[in-house]
Order: C-alpha cells, then structure tokens, then sequence
C-alpha cells in the first residue's frame, strides 16, 4: 500500500506493480522444451510401430515355427550350428546396408 494512510489524507493505496519481463533465455527455452518433447514422442510411437510390424511379419512368415525347429534341432543334437536365424542388425551388417552389390555378389 502506498500514500499516508490516514482517512483524512490520501488514504491508502493499493501498489501495483507490473511483472518483470521475462528473460530472453525463457523465450528461448519453452520452445526448445516443447519441440524436444514432441520429438521424443514421436519417435518412441514410431519406432514401436516399427517392432509391431517386425514382429507381425516375423510370425505371418512362419518366423516362430522355424525358430522352434532350430530350437529342437540344437537342443537334441540333430543339427550342427553352420544354420541359424539373423536378426535384422545382423543382416544389415552382412549385406552392406542392403547394398544390391553386396547382396547380388558384385563387390564389396
């Protein structure tokens, strides 16, 4: 409160005082803050759906029941280990990120 507070005088007064403006690394950081989540979040739901449909195809394909035979092969001593399954990293690596060259046998 401001003035003499008296009520023959000027009474009192409420202050009123504006905010500060906010700084320039506030400005700056909302937007980043934002932006970098959105971003998380997106990339989470994508790579989700992603594992969704590899592990759709996996099983359309027949992929489980040909990993349960290789599982009963191995553990009865049927078969030796020159045949296994790759996952995709592996097979990425093979074939040079999937290069037509390298899958096709023309260099590398």
């Amino acid at each position: 409160m401001i003035d003499d507070g008296y009520r023959s005088g000027t009474g009192c007064t409420p202050l009123v005082l504006d905010p500060p403006p906010p700084s320039p690394g506030a400005i700056i950081a909302l937007p980043v803050t934002i932006t970098t989540t959105t971003s998380c979040i997106y990339w989470s739901f994508k790579k989700r759906e992603r594992n969704r449909k590899r592990a759709e195809l996996f099983k359309k394909n027949g992929g489980l029941l040909l990993q349960q035979r290789f599982a009963a092969f191995t553990s009865q001593g049927m078969m030796d280990l020159s045949a296994r399954l790759f996952g995709a990293e592996e097979l990425k690596v093979a074939t040079d990120n999937y290069s037509e060259n390298r899958i096709l046998g023309r260099g590398g």
